[in-house]
């Protein structure tokens, strides 16, 4: 019974009472006070306090908090109470191996966001692309986590690897039949493009011509192995042919991309926490449904994976029913190619916007002839590039779908939209930005029916803050 003079903390009012309780810092202290009295552990069963711990500690406004399946996928659930959520995390983060009240505020808001941010990217896979999320291998453990930072000679307390530690405690990597393939021929795979699993990076990717990226979680494993000796950055996901790489900086924390460490993120004072801005920004992206899943290569439904190329960015422009909309990536592993660009082409259906009938439009199919560029470089100079059809194609479209068309041959009927890929090349300056249009012919170019011009909204080609 502790006592002041002549009073008692059995003499405070109750509100004194909950103003003591939101100083606690810990399940553990605020226990520690509850067992003071019966009317003190009453007072401190109210759920604004139990908030008040939950914001300050976890960082969260609103309860909820995670678990793991059997199969170490992390699911995120809604609760209606703050003190069951602050308990939930602390056995969660029990089951890590960790201890929940020795560790340190800033490292608990770290390990909360990773998890949510990794519960989100699970849920968005199961829904959108199961085949990536059954990759996921399980968590490292606390004995693993040391011998991996003794290998690599890093300190395993460093703030720099607060997000790193956290994602690892996850997920192990991605486990792919394409790195156990290679580790059984010696590294001597040639055509990567065989591998179905080669498409199925959690990070996403795309393709140009013969170029394909696609981004994957490295396990620790693979990543002791990519290093000969203990770097300061260290590679945690890259392509499957390793052309792209992401690199984390062991002693700030900074993300890069490439051998020649391009940013990305965006420049801040502290570099500690780019990898979870990076992670929670590529999630927002999907959530928003920036990012999708489609085929990498145009046509062929084995490329299946996670498309970086925006749909919410794109720029877009509707022509006589026709809508063109393209979206820009930029190649930090190839600067000779500077960016790639994909156009998508198709007839606006009866419910989009801008939908034509057939009778205002004009015609009921129409087909691509050329196109013409005007491409304008970081330095102002312009140049008109003009060409037969895109990439080989001439494409035919009609409602619902096209007819693939190439210089040589009538092709298939397809459905959907027509889409393809290509390159800026090099320009000067760095940047620049694209605009033109695509000439059609009515009906068909056998049939001589009168052309029409689609215009190719400008599409501005600028390295991007975020780099994935």
């Amino acid at each position: 019974r502790s006592t002041w003079g002549e009073y008692s903390m059995e003499d405070l009012p109750d509100d004194a009472l909950r103003l003591i309780a939101t100083f606690t810092h810990s399940a553990r202290d605020l226990s520690a006070f509850c067992c003071t009295c019966r009317r003190i552990a009453y007072v401190c069963s109210e759920e604004h306090i139990w908030k008040k711990l939950c914001q300050t500690r976890l960082g969260l406004d609103r309860p909820q908090y995670p678990t793991q399946t059997e199969s170490d996928t992390v699911i995120l659930h809604n609760s209606n109470s703050f003190k069951e959520t602050y308990i939930a995390w602390g056995r969660f983060i029990s089951n890590l191996g960790l201890i929940f009240d020795w560790i340190d505020t800033e490292s608990i808001l770290c390990l909360v966001k990773t998890t949510i941010a990794m519960a989100k990217l699970e849920l968005w896979l199961g829904r959108h692309h199961p085949a990536i999320l059954s990759t996921l291998g399980p968590g490292v453990d606390m004995e693993e986590w040391q011998q991996f930072c003794c290998r690599m000679s890093i300190d395993p307390s460093s703030p720099s690897l607060r997000c790193f530690k956290c994602l690892y405690s996850l997920h192990n990597g991605q486990q792919t039949e394409f790195d156990r393939a290679t580790d059984e021929s010696n590294n001597q795979i040639r055509r990567i493009r065989f591998f179905p699993d080669v498409f199925l990076g959690i990070f996403g990717g795309y393709s140009v011509y013969d170029h394909l990226v696609c981004t994957r979680f490295l396990p620790l494993s693979r990543i002791i192995n990519h290093h000969r000796t203990p770097p300061p950055d260290i590679v945690f996901a890259k392509s499957f042919d390793s052309q792209k790489q992401f690199y984390l900086n062991t002693a700030t924390g900074a993300v890069t991309v490439c051998q020649n460490k391009f940013p990305a993120v965006p420049a801040s004072s502290s570099h500690h926490f780019d990898l979870l801005e990076w992670l929670t920004t590529y999630v927002n992206r999907l959530e928003s449904g920036d990012y999708i899943a489609e085929m990498l290569i145009p046509g062929n439904p084995r490329t299946l994976g996670i498309s970086l190329f925006s749909r919410q960015t794109c720029a877009s422009a509707n022509t006589r029913g026709i809508r063109v909309e393209v979206s820009v990536i930029w190649l930090p592993e190839q600067l000779n190619a500077g960016f790639t660009y994909s156009v998508r082409m198709w007839i606006l259906r009866p419910d989009e916007e801008g939908y034509m009938t057939e009778a205002a439009r004009g015609y009921r199919t129409c087909q691509l002839i050329s196109r013409s560029w005007l491409v304008t470089n970081g330095l102002g100079v312009r140049k008109r590039v003009e060409g037969p059809g895109v990439v080989g194609k001439l494409p035919l479209l009609r409602e619902g779908g096209w007819r693939d068309d190439d210089t040589e041959q009538v092709g298939a009927e397809m459905e959907g939209v027509f889409m393809y890929q290509s390159c800026s090349g090099e320009l000067d300056g760095g940047s620049g930005f694209f605009e033109g249009s695509f000439l059609f012919a009515i009906e068909s170019i056998e049939s001589n029916g009168q052309r029409f011009a689609v215009i190719v909204p400008r599409f501005d080609l600028l390295v991007p803050q975020f780099v994935y």
